[in-house]
């Protein structure tokens, strides 16, 4: 179909400029989007928009946006938005408009890992305080963040143990990600912690180990698990823990 039966708008004065641009839309067939038009005349984006709303010229309209890489049909729409965000590495906010562009029910506001979490800490409650969130997780089976642990824990009145580390100890040597394992925290503040410190390189980063560091990595990570154990079962003075 030709836009030769596009019609001049009715009280739309015609002067020499907009004859000259209608006659550029006459010979074009309609449903072309405004960039297709601005390409087939070689004009303007901007001008091209201009006159096509001006003539009325029917022109398809772009999807505007990136084109989704999750099929959204597979999701278990039963699980928290939480959840489902976790497991497509996308926002809450993103799954919630997801689910009410599918005219979808709202997410339950317990999820099943959420409720053995609480059940745990209900029948564990007198223990609680000599454990880390981490350790909790475990041992609850509850596949939960900690940050949605703390929260529960928080409203259930959980007084946590204090989480103090005596930094000015810590075997720097060791990477990241056995300091944070040993000491119950995040690999993310293991490094702020190195750098703040000066804990410098560590000695075995990853890398192929040479004969002796074959034998001295595994004596340095047992010596750090025997001192994180043994600091925990220190007393504490003044409010914290000696060596801080």
């Amino acid at each position: 179909m030709y836009a030769e039966s596009l019609k001049w708008p009715d009280g739309l004065r015609p002067t020499r400029l907009r004859k000259l641009w209608f006659g550029r839309f006459a010979p074009l067939e309609q449903g072309l989007t405004l960039r297709q038009l601005s390409e087939r005349m070689s004009q303007p984006y901007a001008s091209v928009a201009f006159w096509a709303k001006c003539f009325r010229y029917p022109f398809a309209r772009m999807q505007r946006g990136r084109k989704s890489l999750i099929d959204w049909d597979t999701a278990d729409w039963s699980l928290k938005n939480c959840e489902l965000a976790r497991h497509f590495n996308v926002s809450g906010e993103r799954v919630r408009q997801i689910r009410q562009a599918r005219n979808l029910p709202p997410a339950q506001k317990q999820s099943d890992a959420g409720r053995r979490f609480r059940e745990y800490v209900a029948a564990n409650r007198r223990r609680l305080h000599k454990l880390s969130i981490r350790r909790m997780i475990v041992d609850s089976g509850a596949g939960i963040s900690t940050a949605t642990a703390y929260e529960i824990l928080k409203k259930e009145g959980i007084k946590l143990r204090s989480h103090v580390i005596p930094w000015a100890k810590v075997n720097w040597q060791l990477p990241d990600r056995d300091l944070a394992a040993t000491w119950s925290t995040h690999t993310a503040y293991v490094a702020r912690m190195r750098v703040r410190f000066g804990g410098g390189t560590p000695r075995w980063n990853g890398e192929a180990f040479t004969p002796a560091q074959q034998k001295s990595y595994p004596k340095a990570i047992a010596a750090e698990r025997d001192k994180a154990a043994e600091f925990r079962r220190l007393p504490r003075s003044g409010g914290k823990r000696a060596g801080n």
